[in-house]
């Protein structure tokens, strides 16, 4: 895709609040990824940036023992973007760990 731009950079673009809260809460994306322009999504964003922190991502400091390992699935995520009627398409999906994903 030309720019640079992440599925979040996307939907900040193009306004999608609960896409971006899908793709930070459930798909862990990275914020802190900067587009061939140098911004990140939240740069995009016009309303509050406070939605591109993951809820209790505040470090638990002295507190932690220890690390924790943890396993996720892969996600998939199909964009397509319709000439006709200028439109993006996002279409989510999940690979299980050790599988390949198909390429596009």
């Amino acid at each position: 895709m030309k720019g640079g731009y992440t599925a979040l950079h996307l939907a900040s673009i193009h306004g999608h609040l609960h896409v971006i809260q899908l793709l930070i809460n459930n798909y862990n994306a990275k914020t802190n990824i900067r587009d061939y322009h140098g911004k990140m999504a939240a740069h995009y964003w016009s309303g509050s940036t406070d939605v591109f922190n993951k809820p209790g991502s505040q470090s638990g400091g002295k507190g932690s023992r220890g690390r924790r390992m943890q396993h996720y699935v892969l996600p998939s995520l199909l964009l397509s973007r319709s000439r006709s009627q200028e439109q993006i398409k996002l279409e989510f999906g999940t690979v299980p760990l050790g599988q390949p994903r198909s390429p596009l």
